[in-house]
């Protein structure tokens, strides 16, 4: 599902680049009424659109792959298989469907192999132009994917290492011996002051040994 969004989303903006400027080169055949120019504009988008699905095909198809961004010639394959695809279904469109868009918009009606080659010129040339773009973004993301992923990993084993220092503070310092010692020594000072003191010195000394011991 999100392959063929990304398929007819590719199509549209194809359809509409090369659309608008079809559109600014051919705008002065028509006559000048809005609605004539709007017509001769939609008509310029849905023709190109239909023939960049192809090549936007072939290119999400090239990038969904669970790998690193495709090499160049990877690229360059892609856009050949779409741009001839792309130009079959122009020329089949223009031929029989929207008869006359071809003459309108290179000023003689082209046969079916002119019109062919016309239009696979025309996508390959955009085409390759518009992969360069995006694969150079392609790669950015997801380069910066890679720095979050090492970041997030980074902080997980900083996560487990306190966790890990946590247990090990908590084995050496177990709260029952520890309350139980603090007791005693509390007892301690109203019998024997000196030895109070002695034994929370040894107590505190114990403390700061384990708590080195731990920290390397």
């Amino acid at each position: 599902m999100r392959e063929a969004s990304r398929i007819l989303a590719g199509a549209l903006l194809g359809g509409l680049f090369i659309g608008a400027l079809e559109f600014a080169q051919t705008q002065g055949l028509t006559a000048f009424v809005w609605r004539d120019q709007l017509l001769w504009l939609m008509r310029l988008v849905v023709h190109w659109s239909l023939s960049s699905l192809p090549l936007a095909a072939a290119v999400v198809i090239l990038e969904s792959r669970p790998r690193d961004v495709p090499a160049a010639h990877e690229y360059a394959i892609a856009i050949a298989i779409g741009a001839l695809l792309g130009a079959g279904v122009m020329s089949l469109h223009g031929r029989y469907i929207d008869r006359g868009i071809g003459e309108w918009a290179v000023g003689e009606d082209l046969d079916l192999r002119a019109r062919y080659l016309y239009g696979a010129w025309v996508l390959a040339f955009w085409g390759a132009a518009g992969a360069l773009l995006h694969a150079a973004d392609l790669r950015h993301k997801r380069y910066s994917e890679r720095l979050r992923g090492a970041e997030l990993a980074r902080i997980a084993r900083q996560q487990r290492l306190a966790q890990a220092n946590l247990a090990a503070l908590h084995s050496r310092f177990e709260p029952d011996r520890l309350l139980a010692s603090l007791r005693a020594i509390e007892i301690a000072y109203g019998a024997d002051m000196p030895a109070a003191d002695r034994m929370l010195d040894e107590l505190i000394r114990d403390s700061r040994s384990a708590s080195r011991r731990t920290s390397a």
